[in-house]
């Protein structure tokens, strides 16, 4: 770790089981209340087919068995004097804005390295005890993902628990 910076070591990303049951319980409800409403069959059945879809998908996101998927992440404090070229064009820096992620994602099929990109941590970053979703963005981004940006979900059964604390204390504090 550099002296003139805030930065938390790699930390790798399991599979969350609290994701996992949230994944397979919210889907499992709907259906239940599919099965409530006066609905015709073939609608019944379409939307339940619909259902499932989406919760295969999901499913495999939290996984995290797609291409790209995160597999290990870092959070560090953008050092005073290189803040204005990677914040460009801001005047000010808000609260996240000084703050940068380091992502590494899975490599593709047959490909032993992963690709490993870097954020900018965004204001919307929620932080608490049992959940913690870090909004950011990337240089490459399209304009409209400063209205939907990128969100790396975090969930405490995720990562070593002091991983945990030290990444909720510099994005919560910035260091």
């Amino acid at each position: 770790m550099a002296s003139d910076s805030v930065e938390t070591d790699w930390v790798s990303l399991r599979p969350s089981k609290t994701s996992l049951f949230l994944t397979l319980a919210l889907p499992l409800a709907a259906a239940l209340v599919l099965f409530l409403l006066d609905l015709s069959q073939a609608v019944r059945l379409g939307l339940l087919c619909v259902l499932l879809l989406v919760t295969v998908v999901d499913v495999y996101q939290v996984l995290q068995k797609h291409r790209g998927a995160v597999i290990a992440f870092r959070v560090r404090r953008i050092v005073a004097d290189t803040a204005p070229a990677v914040v460009a064009g801001a005047a000010q820096l808000r609260r996240g804005d000084d703050l940068l992620i380091d992502l590494r994602q899975r490599p593709a099929a047959g490909q032993t390295i992963g690709i490993e990109t870097t954020a900018q941590v965004l204001p919307q970053t929620y932080v608490s005890v049992y959940f913690t979703s870090v909004a950011y963005r990337q240089d490459a981004d399209p304009a409209w993902r400063r209205y939907l940006p990128r969100i790396l979900a975090v969930w405490p059964d995720a990562v070593d628990a002091e991983a945990y604390r030290q990444v909720r204390v510099l994005l919560r504090h910035g260091g």
